[in-house]
């Protein structure tokens, strides 16, 4: 049989191909240093909230011959929409119940955006006495919200003690008392009683000076 024998070229091209099988691509390409790279692909979209991402390969570098994929690969984020909200809804507070808006996202309906509108609470007038209170009965009061003049709160008054009761008696008797002008017919009899009383005052001193005047002669 006759040996073949390899020859040092054969053996040096054969290890060279098995070098070259063995580099990654980026150890043929760019030889200035200088990338020639893909359009930006985007891998997945951003959300209202969530960033998204792209990314780009150079096409210089190639990809890796055993996994097919790209030796220089760049990404970079995708800033979040943010929100696009619609108008607000809901119910508005009462004064003792809360109120509610809302409002949904044009983006993504699924984000809901909602709070609390706080009760308002009464704004009460002033009290009114609808009845007064004595020292057998209490009395009453009332007033109404300004906000809801559905809304009114009774309240009692409490009996009276009897030295109150006197004393709110002792006042309506300080009251002045208006002065009673005499009829007709009672001025009439008055008159007729004074001329009366004038006559026989005369007589009277008549009689008197006539009698002194006889013990005198």
């Amino acid at each position: 049989m006759k040996r073949i024998l390899c020859k040092p070229s054969v053996l040096v091209l054969v290890i060279a191909a098995l070098i070259l099988m063995m580099m990654p691509a980026t150890a043929l390409a760019r030889p200035n240093g200088n990338h020639n790279w893909s359009p930006w692909t985007e891998v997945f979209a951003p959300s209202c909230e969530v960033d998204g991402e792209e990314s780009r390969h150079c096409y210089s570098c190639g990809q890796d011959r055993r996994t097919g994929q790209w030796n220089t690969v760049e990404t970079q984020a995708i800033p979040a929409i943010g929100h696009a909200w619609g108008e607000w809804g809901g119910t508005e507070p009462t004064c003792e119940d809360d109120g509610y808006r809302e409002r949904l996202c044009g983006n993504n309906e699924a984000h809901l955006d909602h709070e609390v509108l706080p009760a308002l609470g009464h704004l009460w007038g002033e009290w009114v006495v609808t009845k007064e209170p004595t020292v057998d009965e209490k009395g009453e009061r009332v007033r109404v919200c300004d906000r809801d003049e559905t809304h009114i709160e009774f309240d009692e008054i409490d009996k009276l003690e009897p030295e109150e009761e006197e004393e709110e008696e002792a006042e309506k008797k300080k009251e002045p008392v208006s002065p009673v002008t005499p009829k007709t017919g009672d001025a009439t009899k008055l008159m007729g009683a004074f001329a009366s009383v004038f006559v026989a005052l005369s007589f009277v001193t008549t009689g008197f000076l006539a009698r002194r005047k006889k013990n005198k002669s």
